[in-house]
């Protein structure tokens, strides 16, 4: 499978993409600072995740079949993102502190 990891970069997200490597799947992450990978199967993207229109390109680039999102969102934008994401892959895994769902939370519907 095709995975990309939103913001991937932290220890969850490499944990993850050691994980998803090891099952040979072919992965993405974004990264704002210029990655390059010695693995097979890993594949660095580089820009700004919380740019719109970076996200924008990627995925109408591409064709991923499991979006992973460790994004840090306030309530307001992980809304305007969330759809983007559920209508651009067949899976969108949302993982991500207790943040976006702070004052907002009891109302955030998927």
């Amino acid at each position: 499978m095709k995975i990309l990891l939103i913001a991937g970069t932290g220890a969850i997200g490499s944990a993850l993409m050691k994980t998803l490597c090891e099952q040979e799947h072919e992965v993405f992450i974004t990264s704002r600072a210029c990655r390059k990978s010695d693995v097979p199967g890993i594949k660095f993207i580089q820009g700004n995740a919380w740019d719109d229109l970076f996200i924008t390109l990627l995925l109408s680039n591409n064709d991923f079949d499991i979006i992973v999102d460790f994004g840090n969102y306030d309530y307001e934008k992980f809304l305007r993102r969330k759809d983007k994401y559920l209508y651009s892959t067949n899976m969108y895994i949302f993982l991500s502190t207790a943040h976006v769902y702070a004052e907002n939370g009891a109302n955030l519907l998927l």
